[in-house]
């Protein structure tokens, strides 16, 4: 395959990815989503304490939850506390559903006409402390469920001579909360002076006497609303009041560092997005720069070797696919070779091969030479008997001999010398390595930033998702032949396209067929060059169906055969086993409330 071909093919790979990756970064497939959510939360916070809060769950598989809940990481209390707690005025639920209420102190309370001991012993054994909720004995129906509760909150207040200050914490353990709506309403002596939303995606509207966020939720995300007000709404605001020094500043600092990993995560998300799109162009513009080739005018077929004075194991290496990838036809199509020199012969089905000289002044052919010396009795290699030596050295546990029989076969069947390669072309994959720098350094600093600023961990998710796309990209590229990306010396390039167009003639039959020579020598050279090429089968099966009346036909599945027994046993392994949430406070994380809707 010319590499104006193979370049193609990776453009269209790598802008594939791209695509299908902004997709479903975008939308997630439905194996990612969970089964229930909040489809839309509104809440309405007043400054005398009131919160109301409104949930549309959605189950999406029926018979599987009980409970959706909301809880509370701030304590839940029938009767007003000295501290911070959280009331539970009133609620509306569907008619089919069991309200109920876990306190602080453990005691579950359910409405007087579903006080039945079984559903109080549920409640009692599967919920947690702190939580309000609905509970379905025979299990939620897949469809959507409003709750609507409204509590009295009594939480923290910081202040001093100028500001007072309120950190509610709404949800930080909770399901995802795909619509979100918050007002925050103004006290009656004053507006608002600042409020501070988390996650930092949300928007934020001020009008006259309210303040408008909105936005979405991710699982677990933290849900905090922080409020200063004026000093003077401080008699306004129900709450636990303490003074402090400098509100608004300590508020500000407080939020300028927990914004600093947010817009970190952003810059890196925006700029792994970037690398991810215009990567597809960088590998182009790479290929354009440094791999391209001179045009030559080869036909598609050629019915002739290119270059008879090679060896098959350097056709092999070079002209097969990646020029420094040599892999087990090279090997097959020396034996063939050697036979064809008459140092070796090949009898039978091909599963017998006797040596008949055991020199030669190629290195690689005297590695084989060597090798099957070594296996040979009496100068002769059989599947017998390689079969009976293999198993004689597995069941006595001769397995340094066994590991090294291996061991040599995959010297000459997989490693032969790669400096041959180099000869002919030089490789582009150090190039293509440049290119996976700033993609990799990007995803793992997302990756450590996503554990170590959970308040920032979607965006750096998102920054870890893209950067891994751009990675993708590029390790698809290095996955092609290396002189995609390198140069072929001198008139090489053109050699290469000849194998190529031999190599496509021997894999169409009815090409061989037509053209099919009358020198047996011819039908010989054709096998052993069509192996190293990797379609000796296809030359074989041409010859049987055009009764060439050679033995090298039936050669090359025997001379597999042989070799079978040691690429295929298997040596055991040697060695040892090895053996938040009521506190109150300034910033994200610091909010009085925490918990948030969930369903088990």
């Amino acid at each position: 395959m010319s590499e104006t071909r193979q370049m193609a093919i990776l453009f269209v790979i790598v802008v594939s990815i791209t695509i299908v990756g902004f997709y479903l970064m975008e939308y997630p497939p439905a194996l990612f989503n969970d089964d229930v959510w909040v489809e839309s939360y509104d809440a309405t916070v007043y400054p005398n304490g009131t919160l109301v809060e409104e949930y549309v769950y959605k189950v999406a598989v029926s018979g599987k939850y009980r409970m959706l809940y909301r809880g509370w990481d701030a304590p839940l209390s029938r009767t007003p506390l000295g501290t911070p707690h959280v009331q539970l005025v009133s609620y509306e639920v569907p008619s089919d559903s069991v309200p109920y209420q876990r306190h602080s102190s453990g005691e579950v309370w359910v409405p007087l006409s579903n006080q039945s001991a079984s559903i109080i012993d549920f409640i009692a054994s599967n919920s947690e402390l702190n939580e309000v909720g609905i509970y379905a004995p025979a299990y939620f129906e897949e469809g959507a469920y409003r709750v609507r509760y409204v509590f009295s909150i009594c939480p923290p207040i910081e202040y001093d001579s100028s500001y007072a200050h309120i950190n509610l914490m709404l949800a930080d353990n909770h399901l995802e909360y795909r619509s979100a709506t918050i007002r925050v309403l103004s006290p009656a002596s004053g507006n608002i002076a600042q409020v501070f939303v988390r996650p930092l995606t949300m928007q934020l509207f001020k009008t006259e006497g309210q303040v408008y966020i909105l936005g979405s939720v991710q699982r677990d995300q933290l849900l905090e609303v922080e409020v200063l007000f004026p000093r003077g709404a401080l008699a306004d605001l129900q709450g636990i009041p303490r003074e402090v020094q400098e509100v608004r500043a300590q508020t500000e600092r407080a939020n300028l560092i927990y914004s600093i990993p947010f817009y970190v995560a952003t810059g890196f998300m925006e700029l792994a997005r970037a690398v991810a799109l215009v990567m597809p162009f960088l590998l182009l513009g790479a290929y354009l720069v440094y791999g391209r080739e001179r045009h030559y005018p080869i036909p598609r077929y050629l019915s002739f070797v290119p270059d008879t004075s090679l060896k098959p194991w350097v056709v092999n290496l070079v002209f097969r696919g990646d020029p420094y990838v040599f892999d087990e036809n090279g090997l097959y199509a020396t034996i063939l070779d050697l036979n064809r020199q008459g140092k070796l012969k090949i009898e039978g089905d091909g599963t017998s091969i006797r040596i008949l000289r055991a020199d030669s002044v190629d290195r690689y052919e005297q590695l084989v030479l060597e090798y099957l010396s070594d296996l040979s009795e009496d100068g002769v290699i059989d599947l017998k008997s390689v079969q009976d030596r293999v198993e004689k050295m597995a069941s006595s546990g001769s397995y340094s001999s066994l590991s090294a029989l291996k061991g040599k076969w995959a010297v000459i069947a997989r490693a032969p010398d790669n400096s041959v390669a180099k000869r002919y072309v030089a490789g582009g994959r150090k190039r293509l390595a440049l290119l996976l720098v700033i993609p990799l350094a990007l995803f793992l600093a997302s990756a450590v930033g996503a554990s170590a600023f959970e308040g920032a961990s979607t965006m750096f998710l998102s920054a870890a998702g893209f950067s891994f796309l751009a990675l993708l990209q590029v390790v698809v590229a290095l996955a092609f032949p290396s002189s995609l990306y390198g140069k072929w010396k001198g008139e090489f390039y053109r050699a290469k396209l000849e194998w190529d167009a031999f190599r496509n003639f021997l894999a169409d039959l009815a090409l061989m067929k037509k053209y099919a020579p009358q020198d047996l020598s011819v039908w010989g050279e054709w096998l052993v060059y069509g192996t190293a090429l990797g379609v000796g089968e296809r030359v074989a099966q041409a010859m049987k169906d055009l009764k060439v009346n050679l033995p090298e036909v039936y050669y090359l599945p025997g001379i597999r055969s042989v070799f079978r027994p040691i690429v295929y046993v298997s040596i055991p392994q040697q060695g040892s086993r090895g053996s938040g949430g009521f506190g109150g406070g300034f910033g994200g994380g610091g909010g009085f409330g925490g918990g948030g809707a969930g369903a088990r």
